[in-house]
């Protein structure tokens, strides 16, 4: 490892380690914390990209340290140190699956595919072993608990009555802890892809020359064909899941059919950017319905309809060929994540 770089590469190392320390500390800005390492990766490359990491890494876990020193309970303390280390692992480790050259796949989509899948074995058991320890279930009842009695109280001062709010006797901590551990299984290796694809989509704005950020336009997305199987496969399984009972492959299910979705999704908004620009629209119409769609995404009801529409669009992409491909579509020069 050549560590003889400039000053101003080192300079540009600490700024950027910085920067991924304090975005994660701010906790509102946390989800972006790996870009700025992202951006270094494509920058500098992977030897300043992993230095980075781990410095940032290392800052953070004393941060922690220091942040809970003050916890009395032992063992309370090593279950907030013991999240920190993991999170700081499969998305360091995710960040330089997407990144490394030691990883002998070019296109970008099969290596988030690959940071997913070891991601999501780690969490699994990651995810057993904090529920046979206990400590997190006994610290989510407690929390809740404490919230329902504010809402117990508000319910009470507002309708004047003794007998607890109408909230209070539906919701427990048992009923909140269980939909709460449902939605982590059910969409963790969702939340985990979207937050690595995006970082790795910011990251790549800056890029080391203007054709390879072009390489990252949606227009130029294709979905290996074979694709369709994990969605039909994954989509199948879910509604299996709600006549039998099939253990824990609904939390599979679920994972890989909002990947799969979404994917098809990006893949549905390539082929609206290709239809637009073979109308030749003009650029204020292409951003007006790009606005349109934003918002039909966020109105209630019909969100459900462009949720669910643009990935059908891309899907049918396997038999209704709107794009000619070039060259190899495997080949990350024209179809990259």
């Amino acid at each position: 490892m050549n560590l003889r770089y400039p000053k101003k590469t080192w300079i540009q190392f600490g700024v950027i380690t910085g920067a991924a320390v304090l975005f994660y500390e701010l906790g509102f800005l946390a989800f972006f914390f790996m870009v700025p390492l992202q951006f270094l990766y494509r920058m500098r490359g992977e030897e300043l990209g992993i230095l980075s990491s781990i410095a940032a890494a290392v800052i953070i876990l004393i941060l922690g340290l220091i942040r809970t020193a003050s916890v009395e309970e032992s063992d309370l303390r090593t279950l907030l140190m013991g999240i920190e280390i993991f999170t700081l692992f499969i998305f360091l480790g995710g960040l330089y699956i997407s990144n490394s050259r030691l990883i002998p796949v070019g296109r970008q989509l099969y290596r988030l595919l690959i940071a997913c899948l070891i991601a999501g074995g780690l969490s699994a058991v990651f995810f057993i072993m904090l529920e046979r320890s206990g400590t997190l279930q006994r610290l989510l009842k407690s929390l809740f608990s404490q919230v329902l009695e504010i809402l117990n109280i508000s319910g009470d001062e507002a309708a004047g009555t003794a007998g607890g709010g109408f909230l209070g006797g539906l919701l427990t901590p048992d009923s909140l802890y269980e939909g709460f551990r449902e939605a982590i299984f059910r969409f963790f290796l969702f939340l985990y892809f979207l937050l690595l694809t995006m970082t790795i989509k910011i990251g790549s704005l800056f890029r080391r020359n203007s054709t390879e950020g072009k390489n990252y336009a949606a227009i130029l997305f294709h979905v290996p064909d074979w694709m369709i199987w994990p969605l039909i496969v994954s989509w199948g399984g879910v509604l299996l899941g709600v006549f039998v009972k099939t253990g824990p492959l609904p939390y599979v299910f679920w994972n890989t059919g909002l990947i799969s979705l979404f994917i098809y999704g990006f893949q549905g908004v390539g082929i609206l950017k290709y239809l637009m620009q073979k109308a030749k629209m003009q650029r204020g119409v292409q951003l007006f319905l790009n606005f349109v769609l934003v918002l039909l995404l966020i109105i209630p009801g019909i969100n459900m309809i462009t949720i669910f529409g643009i990935p059908a669009l891309g899907v049918s992409e396997v038999w209704i060929k709107y794009r000619q491909r070039k060259g190899n579509t495997d080949n990350e020069s024209n179809t990259d994540a």
